[in-house]
């Protein structure tokens, strides 16, 4: 989709076990657990949680062991986190659930994990209006330094009216998996996430880093056209309003 490749290979599949919650129960003496549909994502050999590497490198000067070309091939990568964690508004990205896999001077790779809370308006928000959570990685010293030049070019390359409305397709058959998601909820949260892609574009284009993106207010874009975006201008193919946090019920 976004063409970042640091999430591991996923596929929704179904699976059966005795461990898994029922709600009518185990039928034990025919066919035993029914299976449930769920993510199956591919175990990252050879990689370990931010946890136990980020507190060095968070440091910064001479502290730091990286070399500088590490440096810049960490950054490149950190900010594909952030494009991803951004635009599906995941705002549960902790020390755990990304993960690098580092030998000196051989390798550095990242890996974004565990993006179940990821497409907010369902959980944790709700359906009517966003809750304002913080995205833990903008208070890594990492989220302030300037968009790589590289990665930069390539997403206001690729951010075009067509290719959000691309995105929008998959995301919603992805949805179809869900028996929850109603017409509703997909339109809340295609909202949200065409929202996103609008702030990620204007802070890319006035090269404003990962941490000064994550402070622009929210907004919701909903689309002009009827199936298909006629051209490559923005104002001309979505409707941009802020979203609306007057009337929120509850934390």
């Amino acid at each position: 989709m976004l063409q970042l490749h640091i999430v591991p290979k996923t596929r929704v599949v179904k699976l059966a076990s005795p461990a898994f919650y029922y709600k009518g129960g185990i039928d034990t003496k025919n066919k035993g657990p029914k299976g449930k549909d769920g993510s199956y994502q591919l175990y990252m050999n050879g990689y370990v949680s931010a946890s136990n590497i980020i507190p060095q490198w968070n440091k910064g000067g001479q502290l730091c062991p990286l070399t500088e070309a590490e440096v810049e091939r960490f950054k490149y990568l950190f900010q594909k986190l952030c494009v991803l964690d951004y635009v599906i508004r995941n705002t549960d990205r902790h020390m755990e659930n990304w993960l690098i896999k580092y030998e000196p001077g051989k390798v550095l790779e990242l890996a974004a994990i565990d993006n179940g809370l990821a497409f907010p308006v369902k959980h944790p928000e709700t359906s009517s209006r966003l809750r304002q959570f913080p995205f833990a990685w903008a208070q890594l010293s990492w989220a302030n330094y300037p968009w790589n030049e590289e990665l930069r070019t390539f997403l206001l390359q690729l951010l075009t009216p067509q290719f959000v409305q691309s995105l929008c397709d998959d995301i919603a058959t992805l949805f179809k998996y869900d028996r929850n998601v109603n017409r509703f909820l997909k339109y809340s949260q295609l909202r949200v996430l065409r929202g996103q892609i609008w702030n990620l574009r204007l802070a890319l284009i006035m090269k404003e880093s990962p941490a000064e993106m994550v402070k622009r207010p929210l907004v919701l874009v909903s689309r002009r056209y009827r199936r298909y975006p006629p051209n490559d201008d923005w104002n001309r193919a979505f409707r941009v309003k802020p979203a609306d946090f007057g009337k929120r019920r509850c934390c």
